[in-house]
Formats: C-alpha cells, sequence, structure tokens
C-alpha cells in the first residue's frame, strides 16, 4: 500500500462522527473563528468594495486566520490527546510545550493562508491586467509556476495540525513527497465541502450579483455565509486530522520511517 495514502472516505466519516459527539465543545470554541469571520466578511464587504486596498485585505486574512488556527489546534488536541480547556494541566514544562505549540500551529497556519492569498491575489491581478494581445507573457508563465507551487504546497494544508501536537514537518514531507499527497488532500476537501457549498454559493451568486442590495439584507446574507464557512472549518480540519492519523500510522518501509 502507499506510504502516503489514506482512507478519504473514513477521514470524512469520522469527522462527522466526532463533531457529532462533541458537537457542543467544538460549537462553542468555535464562537471566536465564527466572530472573527463575520468582522472580516463585514469589513471587506462594505469597506473594501470597489476599492483596492491589498494591505487591508491581508491584515484581514490574517487576523481571520489567527482565530481559525487557534480553534483547530484545539480541536487537533482534543482529536489525539483528549485535551480540553476546561481541563487544563497541572504541569508546568506540559503547559509551556502546550503554549508553544499553540503558537507554532496558529502561525503556521497564517503563513500557509498568507501564501495562498498572495497567490489567488497575484492570478487576479494578471486575469485583469495581462492583455489578449500579450498572449502568454512573462506574468502570465509566473503565474503558471506559482499555481503549480500551489498544488504542491497543498499538502502543508495539515502542517499546522503536525506542529500543534509537535509532530515533526520534516518527517511528513519526506512521506508524502509526491503529488498524490496533495491530490488526496484535495480529494478530502472536496468530499466535506461539498454540502457547504451548495449552501453557501447562492448566497455568494446573489452578494456578488446584487448591485443594490439593502444594508440589512446584506448584512444577513454575510452572517449566514460566515456561520456555513465556520461549520466547514470544524469538519474539514477534524477531516484533515483523521486524515493523517491514518495515514502516518501506516509503516512506510522504502525508508524506514516507523508508524507513528
Amino acid at each position: 500500500m502507499s506510504h502516503n495514502t489514506f482512507d478519504i472516505i473514513g477521514a470524512a466519516i469520522n469527522a462527522v462522527r466526532f463533531v457529532a459527539k462533541e458537537r457542543r465543545y467544538m460549537f462553542a470554541a468555535a464562537v471566536f473563528p465564527f466572530a472573527a469571520t463575520l468582522v472580516a466578511s463585514m469589513m471587506s464587504y462594505f469597506m473594501l468594495k470597489g476599492q483596492d486596498s491589498v494591505l487591508f485585505a491581508v491584515m484581514l486574512i490574517l487576523g481571520e486566520a489567527a482565530m481559525d488556527g487557534w480553534f483547530m489546534f484545539l480541536q487537533t488536541r482534543l482529536i489525539l490527546l483528549n485535551e480540553r480547556l476546561d481541563q487544563p494541566t497541572t504541569d508546568p514544562e506540559a503547559a509551556r510545550l502546550r503554549h508553544n505549540d499553540m503558537r507554532a500551529a496558529v502561525l503556521t497556519w497564517m503563513l500557509f493562508k498568507l501564501w495562498l492569498a498572495i497567490v489567488v491575489m497575484y492570478l487576479i491581478w494578471v486575469v485583469n491586467n495581462q492583455s489578449a494581445e500579450n498572449g502568454l507573457g512573462l506574468y502570465t508563465i509566473i503565474g503558471l509556476f506559482l499555481t503549480g507551487g500551489w498544488i504542491w504546497s497543498l499538502r502543508l494544508g495539515v502542517a499546522h495540525i503536525l506542529v500543534g501536537v509537535g509532530y515533526s514537518v520534516k518527517k511528513y514531507l519526506f512521506r508524502v513527497n509526491g503529488l498524490m499527497g496533495s491530490l488526496r488532500l484535495i480529494g478530502l476537501a472536496l468530499i466535506v465541502s461539498f454540502p457547504f457549498q451548495v449552501l453557501s454559493m447562492p448566497l455568494e451568486e446573489k452578494l456578488i450579483m446584487t448591485k443594490s442590495l439593502e444594508t440589512v439584507d446584506a448584512a444577513v446574507m454575510l452572517t449566514l455565509i460566515s456561520l456555513i464557512n465556520t461549520a466547514l472549518l470544524v469538519f474539514l480540519n477534524a477531516a484533515g486530522v483523521f486524515a493523517l492519523k491514518d495515514m502516518l500510522r501506516r509503516p512506510d518501509k522504502r525508508k524506514g520511517i516507523r508508524t507513528v
């Protein structure tokens, strides 16, 4: 069996079962990323609409990513270590290590989101500024290389899970050194996100296409979209944790990496 494979359907099912079992704890903790997502959405829609402020957009992305990273750290620790906020450790050394892991996990997720945002913003800029007469220009070629790097880097979309429990990212990359690791994670993300996208796409389409939308109506739709996106975060990160748990306990006989 491949050294970097995992059961996609099994990971998705385990995520649903876990969230259903721990729904009170999960959605209580998810209040904070929901609030950050809602604030970022409101500010982006009402303050950046029709404006070109890259710095402000990046600040919103990083602020939202920080709260998302904090929540995903809590969820990861609960799944893998059975650790809860209401049951804090009394060992000072363990508390220090946990705090370091939390900072590393949040920072890792923020850097990953920033990288994705840079790629997306660059591609949008190329599409808006590259004329048809120029053909395959230098900026387009750079965009293609960035897209390839973006696909390769998708395997790092679970790096925050690894550092959140002190696992070596280098060892993980050594195991998933082919394109299949990223493709399987993409497949998992598509399966988990499909029902949420079905719910959010009509709202997003109306929000974008309607030019004279009332402020209250826009605020209601942004709130619903933020709720859906936060729920997606809850299920998607859980699926990622179970996928890694399945992957990393499979033996890799080629390089002698032990099962974890």
